[in-house]
């Protein structure tokens, strides 16, 4: 083993590990063994291992046991097997459990593990604002107001049921500083709510969508008939539609809180990344472990997600000119600045997310 290291066939190497990650692996090969330094390995694996569980706890907790991605999923959920005693009735074991078929489908081939529990929400969100561009929205009123209710019920941390679970409190600031965490109240998923990830673009698709709908003949007509009723929340179905056909309001405050998700995601060279901001230099890439992916490090300004989260701003100071117009307009200044700055010559741009 020590000799085939770091072998890898040349068709998988897309990028190579740099020799410094190399040489810290040989080092690292050779703490394992030496037994001189057998008692604090002990002593800093064991506090690692601690707060390594206290973060896959905090995890769960904050994304309804399903995590961020399959890979978590399964990693998490097998270290509370273990340390559960491999009890299958545990409670977390249970949860756990129940979510693993967010993750699992059935193809002609066999089961599989998807990259992700959906993109529900992204997709919606995209046919939202093309049904909008063609003027079809007020065709079909009883889509329009399922539609508005979905991205309602799926905006983050925003709803009574969502605020009512174990993953608010880690909004507060101890908690996100803590485990690392970007705000996540009033962003969009890729999926669903109950996934709790914000992420830069699916949070501008979602607004953008939401402001779509909004400018509805449909969707104005019943937000007035809901400010005309006295109904709570529990008088809706499952789709937030109740019996008169109005709808569930998303309030000013609401769309205000996903605004500053977005701004707060821009980055110092004016761009957004995904699911935070940077958080570092490019020279972690030398501490990159993987042959397979490059750029992987830190999370990087991306032209997608750029160009969504500016057109989401733009679209929103057209609705509501007087909230933040200073701090929108600099963000949107900074961002097309990085957008002219990435040009490639020929006039295109480099895409990162196929």
């Amino acid at each position: 083993w020590t000799k085939t290291r770091h072998w890898i066939a040349e068709t998988d190497n897309y990028s190579p590990i740099p020799w410094v990650m190399k040489t810290l692996q040989n080092a690292l090969a050779r703490y394992e063994e030496w037994s001189i330094f057998q008692p604090f390995k002990q002593y800093v694996r064991q506090r690692g291992l601690e707060f390594c569980f206290e973060y896959m706890v905090a995890e769960d907790l904050q994304t309804n046991f399903i995590d961020i991605g399959p890979v978590n999923k399964v990693l998490n959920m097998i270290s509370h097997f273990h340390a559960t005693g491999g009890d299958l009735k545990h409670e977390k074991i249970v949860n756990h459990m129940m979510r693993a078929q967010d993750y699992l489908w059935i193809a002609e081939d066999g089961m599989k593990m998807q990259g992700y529990n959906g993109s529900q929400c992204w997709d919606t969100s995209f046919c939202i604002q093309a049904l909008y561009e063609a003027q079809l929205l007020d065709e079909f009123p009883e889509l329009t107001k399922k539609a508005w209710s979905y991205l309602e019920r799926t905006q983050i941390l925003s709803t009574k049921v969502s605020q009512g679970s174990p993953a608010y409190k880690y909004e507060a600031n101890e908690y996100r500083l803590k485990y690392y965490r970007h705000i996540s109240e009033g962003g969009w998923p890729f999926s669903t709510s109950a996934h709790g990830w914000p992420i830069s673009d699916c949070t501008s698709e979602g607004l953008k969508a939401t402001l779509c709908l909004l400018k509805t003949k449909t969707i104005q007509e019943a937000l007035k008939d809901a400010n005309d009723e006295t109904s709570e929340e529990e008088d809706y179905d499952d789709v937030g539609v109740n019996d008169a056909g109005s709808i569930l309001p998303i309030s000013n405050e609401r769309m205000y809180k996903a605004v500053n998700v977005l701004l707060t995601y821009q980055n110092e060279d004016g761009g957004w990344a995904t699911y935070e901001n940077n958080r570092g230099w490019g020279w972690y890439e030398q501490l990159n472990p993987s042959e397979v992916f490059g750029d992987i490090m830190i999370d990087y300004s991306y032209v997608e997600c750029s160009m969504a989260v500016l057109t989401a701003l733009v679209d929103f100071a057209e609705l509501y000119p007087d909230h933040r117009r200073e701090d929108i307009q600099h963000s949107i200044d900074k961002g097309r600045a990085f957008l002219k700055s990435i040009q490639r010559s020929d006039g295109s741009w480099y895409g990162s997310w196929a």
